[in-house]
C-alpha cells in the first residue's frame, strides 16, 4: 500500500493532507488527551455516531467488531503524520463497511471509522485510536431494512416472499 510521509510543524493542517484527512487528524488533536484507555474494543458501542475508543497497543482491522453479515475494509489512502507539538506520529486510514460473501443483506450500513495508530518518541509501544465519524445515531429514527422485515413473509403469497427472503424459503 502507498504510504505518506508529513512533517506537520506548528498546525495540524496540511497542505499535502486532503481536507477529509485534515479533519480527522483536527479531530484527533482536539480529542487525543480527553479519551479514556479501554481494555477491550466495545462490540456496538464503536458504531455510535462520534465514538471515541483508546486502546494500548497496535490493533489490526479484523480485531474490530463488525456486524452480522458485514465487514471492516481499510481503504487504500494510508497517511503518516509526524506532529511535533505532541512528538508523536501517526498512522490514520479509514474503515467503511462492506458485505461478507455470505450476508444476507443486500448493503452495508453507511459507518465511517479512522484508525490512529500512534507513536509517542519516548514510548516503547503504540497506542490505537478509532473515532466513528459517521455511525448510528440512537436518538433518530431510522427505517428499518428489508432483513428486519421478513417476519411479513408469513402474510404474502410464498413465492413473492421469496422474492425478499430467498434464505427463508432455501
Amino acid at each position: 500500500s502507498i504510504v505518506t510521509w508529513l512533517h506537520i510543524q506548528s498546525s495540524v493542517m496540511n497542505k499535502r493532507l486532503s481536507p477529509e484527512f485534515n479533519r480527522a487528524l483536527a479531530v484527533l488533536d482536539a480529542r487525543l488527551d480527553t479519551i479514556s484507555y479501554t481494555k477491550n474494543l466495545p462490540e456496538v458501542m464503536l458504531w455510535q455516531h462520534n465514538t471515541f475508543v483508546k486502546v494500548f497497543g497496535a490493533i489490526s482491522s479484523k480485531q474490530i467488531p463488525s456486524g452480522q453479515g458485514w465487514s471492516w475494509s481499510q481503504t487504500k489512502g494510508r497517511r503518516i503524520v509526524y506532529m511535533s507539538e505532541r512528538k508523536m506520529s501517526v498512522m490514520l486510514f479509514k474503515l467503511l463497511p462492506r458485505i461478507t460473501k455470505k450476508s444476507p443483506y443486500l448493503h452495508a450500513p453507511s459507518f465511517k471509522v479512522w484508525k490512529f495508530e500512534i507513536r509517542h518518541d519516548d514510548a516503547t509501544y503504540p497506542t490505537t485510536v478509532l473515532w466513528c465519524e459517521r455511525g448510528e445515531q440512537p436518538d433518530i429514527c431510522r427505517l428499518p431494512l428489508l432483513q428486519d422485515l421478513n417476519f411479513l413473509s408469513e402474510f404474502m403469497d410464498p413465492e413473492n416472499a421469496s422474492c425478499f427472503w430467498p434464505e427463508l424459503y432455501a
